[in-house]
This record gives C-alpha cells, sequence and structure tokens, in this order.
C-alpha cells in the first residue's frame, strides 16, 4: 500500500512540474551496493544496476529526481538545525545546478533566506533485503503533493 501512495504522490507531483513554464532539470542518484564479504565479487552480477534503481524502500527516495525552477520543496532530513535547515521544511527552488540547487526557505524563522543543498548519501536497512543500498541523492522531495503526515 505504501508503494502505491508514493506512486501516486510521485505521479501528481510530475504532472505538475511537468505543467510549469522552464526547464526541466532530471538529477539521477547514484547506487551502491553493500553485501557481505562473502557476496562482495559478485554483488554487480547479483544486484545489477537496473534493479537497484527500481528498488524504493521507505527510507530513501525514488532514483529520478525532476525538478524546475519556482518548484516547492521539502527537505527529507536534518541539515542544518540551528539554521533552520529541518526535516520537512519548505524551501521553493530559485536555481538549479549540475551539484547544487539554490533555494528560498519559506517557513520558520529564516524566511526569505537563500540556501545550498547538495547531495547526501542515503542509505536503507530494509529487513527484507539481504544487502544494504546507499544512494547519493538531494535531500528533498516535491511537495505539490505530500502524505496527510508531511503536509
Amino acid at each position: 500500500e505504501i508503494n502505491m501512495f508514493t506512486q501516486a504522490l510521485n505521479d501528481i507531483n510530475n504532472f505538475i512540474i511537468d505543467m510549469l513554464l522552464g526547464d526541466k532539470h532530471v538529477y539521477p542518484s547514484t547506487e551502491r551496493v553493500c553485501t557481505s564479504l562473502e557476496d562482495a565479487n559478485n554483488a554487480n552480477l547479483l544486484y545489477p544496476v537496473e534493479l537497484i534503481n527500481q528498488f524504493e524502500p521507505n527510507d530513501v527516495h525514488s532514483h529520478m529526481l525532476v525538478l524546475k525552477i519556482k518548484t516547492p520543496i521539502m527537505l527529507s532530513c536534518n541539515l542544518n538545525p540551528t539554521f533552520g535547515l529541518c526535516n520537512e521544511i519548505r524551501l521553493i527552488i530559485t536555481q538549479l545546478a549540475k551539484q547544487v540547487i539554490k533555494a528560498r526557505i519559506m517557513a520558520r524563522f529564516n524566511i526569505k533566506s537563500h540556501v545550498f543543498i547538495s547531495r547526501i548519501v542515503f542509505s536503507t536497512n530494509d529487513e527484507k533485503c539481504q544487502f544494504t543500498i546507499k544512494r547519493r541523492e538531494f535531500p528533498i522531495i516535491p511537495c505539490y503533493a505530500t502524505t496527510i503526515n508531511k503536509s
């Protein structure tokens, strides 16, 4: 059920982003599979990149992030709590570059401050998997549509 809701949210967000004017920027994540020492030599054969890209556990974002300037986004982790960059803070994108995103804070005490967001590594420890995925991606999600817990 969770994946169904996540897919519906992604579909709504992508539909609205497609309606915005401007160039679309696509940011694919980079994955690495961490396995036990005995499987390390066969990790690429056992877990091909195409399979890992499709894998979306609850604590890791989608493999492809599609953004445009003026897209509202939400942080998905605490980057700098003293500055107000906490989980679920809303921002609006003002500039998109290859390795960094510039955004303006839309809530809390640093409203209208500009921040730069770079990619960080998320890792998943799903009990159903025999391996850990380390995914390097931007710690944001578009927030035209969010779940009730994040609204």
